[in-house]
């Protein structure tokens, strides 16, 4: 069977979007032996946006993804940003620290 059936995935190309499960991720993973398409569930069902995806590009499959997540299963956050302490958002990082650092010293 395909694999977009098995997960119920549908594209429609008349209005250009892909419907999926809100928690699954699709996209191309690159190996050694070539590239393929992949579905999986994201690593955090609030790290993908909910089912339907306009103009879903394999190209940029961080379209899938929330809050600043990218990355396969949008399991990482883009560059410049960083898993906030007790959340799973990824926010832009700084040099905020820098000041604790001067104060205890």
């Amino acid at each position: 069977a395909d694999l977009l059936q098995e997960n119920a995935i549908v594209c429609d190309i008349q209005t250009f979007t892909v419907e999926r499960a809100s928690n699954q991720w699709i996209g191309f993973l690159n190996t050694t032996e070539g590239s393929f398409l992949a579905v999986g569930d994201c690593n955090d069902p609030e790290y993908c946006k909910e089912s339907k995806i306009d103009n879903l590009s394999f190209s940029n499959a961080d379209v899938q993804c929330i809050d600043s997540h990218s990355g396969v299963l949008c399991g990482q956050c883009k560059p410049g940003y960083s898993i906030t302490l007790g959340s799973s958002k990824c926010l832009q990082c700084s040099n905020n620290y820098l000041a604790l650092l001067i104060l205890f010293v």
